[in-house]
């Protein structure tokens, strides 16, 4: 079986075995990463992972989680003067991971900031979203489009 998938993955050829194909399109391809340029994303401006007991009142809190029946479901809301101004929820597939909730609420909260040009600080409980976000190391295609959203707006910074 070993042979197969270095067959399938490394040689980049299709592979039938025991009345299963494995074909190499359905395989997951390392992305390189995106290249930016460390003067332009300062991480340590741009993403504070100490956590701090008393936020803002005037920030934008995200949420990613595993619910019973095992499906992700993520959530960021606005919160300006201790009253709601914007909620956005959405419901993942159950084969998605928390993290991979939790870095795509981020990114759907920069979105929106971008979309409405407001400059804040958007909140995360996620450590693991936020060191990813913050490193140069990370070939993840979620991370880089993160990075990418956040990069459109310098009044945004990530907090955790």
């Amino acid at each position: 079986m070993e042979s197969i998938l270095i067959r399938v993955g490394r040689l980049r050829r299709d592979c039938n075995w025991e009345g299963s194909s494995f074909l190499y399109q359905d395989f997951q391809q390392p992305n390189l990463p995106v290249m930016i340029h460390t003067a332009n994303f300062d991480s340590e401006e741009m993403v504070s992972i100490v956590s701090d007991p008393h936020p803002p009142a005037e920030a934008i809190y995200t949420d990613g989680s595993l619910l019973e029946d095992e499906t992700c479901c993520i959530a960021f809301c606005d919160i300006q003067n201790n009253v709601k101004i914007h909620q956005w929820t959405a419901k993942l597939s159950q084969h998605n991971s928390v993290f991979q909730a939790e870095t795509l609420t981020i990114k759907e909260a920069i979105n929106w900031t971008n979309s409405k040009g407001i400059s804040t600080s958007i909140w995360s409980d996620s450590q693991s979203a936020l060191r990813a976000i913050s490193s140069f190391k990370s070939s993840n295609p979620l991370i880089q489009k993160t990075k990418q959203a956040l990069l459109q707006n310098h009044q945004c910074n990530l907090s955790g």
